[in-house]
């Protein structure tokens, strides 16, 4: 595929701007303590952006997939502290989710280190946030190193309460009362939908992750799979994103549900250095862990026995799920997750042994 890296120009509003609203929104999603949901990226704004910042648009066969912003800053030496220098800083990199590990990122990078050789500047430099993992990865590919560390000690305030989790709840249930998914097994999607989001909880907190992110976590989590049982299964998220609007409208702060019905719409969309937030990871592997292990093997034999299938069909299902093991390992992206899938696929082993003795008769 052709890459070509230019400018951006005026003619391009229409194409960066779900960028730059994509970009805020993953700040939005990890820190909503801090940051704000972007709806709309004004053309003036864009304008404005375009003129005073050195720009670069990545086109991958002439659609656009990522964007850089360079930004010049000179120090003269005369406010006594700082020596004079000049610095080329990269103010924003943002790649589209599909088309990243294509090396889009680091020719973007590329291109902005040498427009700061090229204008003379001394540094080249840029900031980053701790939960954003896949650009750190990529920085550090680049070559980057930490220069300085800015700390916060969150501080013990009384939590405004911005969910009833109970009410929440209720309105899943009786949204999927009387309902079957796919296999027929009644409230198993509810059901499951509960467990994933006390799951991610659990998650979030093993890993020693912001406490600020858990309403969103939990609203994310409980509505993951609200239409999985309601539209095909490649169109579930979106459809349950939109379904999650509607149920949750008055019920959830409107920030809050966006962001929620952001990490629904695209959950299982599932790659291991997509450059998505903290708490859309923390959803997807919650959800994955929750298929896996004595749960699994429950469904399975319900599957079997609704289908007419025999214990030794069952097994199949099961032995074929274990073969991909590798792969599903793959796609966490916790290693708390990685552990407690690693324990769950032992327990099925340790069973599929043993069923697979009994299936064939034997004593022991």
């Amino acid at each position: 595929m052709a890459l070509v890296i230019r400018k951006m120009s005026a003619g391009d509003y229409e194409a960066v701007r779900p960028m730059l609203i994509g970009i805020q929104n993953v700040h939005a999603t990890a820190r909503p303590d801090q940051f704000l949901v972007c709806q709309e990226w004004k053309q003036e704004d864009y304008l404005r952006l375009a003129a005073d910042k050195q720009t670069f648009l990545a086109l991958q066969d002439g659609k656009a997939a990522g964007y850089c912003v360079l930004a010049e800053k000179r120090f003269d030496g005369s406010n006594g502290i700082a020596a004079p220098h000049t610095l080329g800083i990269v103010e924003d990199l943002y790649v589209k989710p599909e088309m990243r590990r294509h090396g889009i990122g680091e020719a973007l990078l590329t291109a902005a280190k040498e427009k700061t050789e090229e204008l003379g500047l001394q540094h080249f430099e840029l900031k980053v946030w701790t939960f954003n993992t896949g650009a750190i990865r990529l920085y550090e590919k680049f070559g980057f190193k930490a220069k300085n560390i800015c700390m916060e000690l969150p501080l013990q305030r009384e939590k405004r309460q911005q969910i009833d989790r109970q009410r929440l709840t209720e309105i899943l249930q009786d949204e999927l009362a009387g309902q079957q998914d796919s296999a027929g097994r009644g409230l198993w999607t509810a059901d499951h939908c509960v467990r994933v989001s006390k799951l991610v909880l659990e998650l979030r907190q093993a890993e020693h992750l912001e406490s600020s992110m858990d309403d969103l976590l939990f609203t994310a989590a409980l509505f993951h799979d609200v239409s999985h049982d309601a539209a095909p299964h490649e169109t579930h998220g979106a459809v349950g994103a939109d379904r999650m609007r509607d149920l949750l409208f008055g019920e959830v702060e409107p920030n809050l549900l966006e962001q929620a019905a952001e990490i629904v719409a695209e959950h299982d969309d599932r790659h291991p250095d997509d450059g998505r937030s903290t708490a859309f990871h923390l959803v997807q592997d919650a959800d994955m862990l929750d298929h896996f292990g004595t749960l699994r093997i429950w469904a399975n034999y319900t599957y079997a026995a609704l289908h007419k299938r025999n214990l030794k069909d069952s097994l199949v299902l099961l032995q074929q799920a274990q073969a991909r093991k590798g792969l599903y390992l793959s796609l966490l992206h916790f290693q708390t997750a990685q552990e407690a899938f690693c324990q769950r696929i032992e327990e099925e082993q340790k069973f599929l042994m043993d069923a697979g003795n009994e299936c064939c008769g034997r004593l022991f």
